[in-house]
């Protein structure tokens, strides 16, 4: 039963995923992107990779590939550059599969980004998508007991 229920869990994430990948695959550019279907999107993606006790991927795996975009955003929108995001973002994938379906939408949006207005999307969709996996991360509320209190860190 429990095998089932699980088998069912990944056809119903890869059904997701694959529009999503379908929809930026049919864009022309990454500006492209409909605000609305941006958020929708980003939020399936967070809430997926989110998922269960054991979480598909990290806020920190999501948040090192943010930090980055985020740098190359102050410094000024380089193609060149933002190519090079594509051997980071697999780096990690070689070491964890489950961020094979983070890793290929990303790989899509890079694709698409050929100017300034594709790369400030790219940074938004990629920010959507860290913003919602923390709010899906259930794991918070675990460690806390369900408590919604704020756990102040040791000193």
């Amino acid at each position: 039963m429990r095998d089932k229920q699980q088998a069912e869990r990944r056809d119903q994430k890869d059904k997701k995923t694959e529009e999503v990948k379908g929809y930026i695959k049919g864009l022309t550019n990454l500006k492209d992107y409909i605000a609305e279907k941006l958020v929708k999107h980003a939020e399936e993606l967070g809430k997926l990779l989110a998922a269960g006790r054991e979480k598909e991927i990290s806020k920190r795996q999501i948040r090192l590939i943010f930090s980055a975009i985020k740098k190359m955003e102050l410094r000024g929108f380089d193609r060149g550059r933002l190519l090079l995001l594509k051997p980071k973002l697999a780096y990690p994938y070689g070491k964890n599969r489950k961020l094979k379906q983070f890793k290929e939408i990303i790989t899509i949006c890079i694709d698409k980004v050929k100017d300034e207005d594709d790369f400030k999307k790219l940074v938004d969709f990629v920010e959507a998508i860290l913003a919602y996996h923390k709010a899906y991360d259930n794991t918070y509320e675990e460690k806390n007991n369900g408590s919604e209190e704020s756990v102040k860190p040791q000193r």
